[in-house]
């Protein structure tokens, strides 16, 4: 019989409008990564933001706003992030 070896990775899931990404959103998640370690971020553009009344962003803008700030930020050099399409 063989022996199944149980793999456990951590996930760092982070969520928001992203309408702009600013710095305080690659602070908070530069500062969890570093305290997870994680094998994979997923970053989750929500539609909407309920607290703003102006136009918002579209997703594919917001998500190429996010790999812009991911890249500056070196955050893709170090982690493997994802933008998902969740509420897209």
């Amino acid at each position: 019989m063989a022996c199944l070896k149980k793999t456990l990775k951590t996930i760092l899931i982070y969520g928001g409008t992203f309408d702009p990404p600013h710095k305080a959103h690659i602070t908070m998640l530069k500062a969890a990564a570093r305290k997870v370690k994680p094998s994979k971020i997923y970053l989750i553009p929500s539609w909407k933001s309920p607290f703003k009344d102006f136009p918002w962003t579209s997703f594919k803008d917001r998500a190429q706003m996010i790999k812009i700030a991911l890249k500056e930020s070196g955050l893709l050099r170090d982690f493997s992030v994802k933008i998902h399409p969740f509420e897209a």
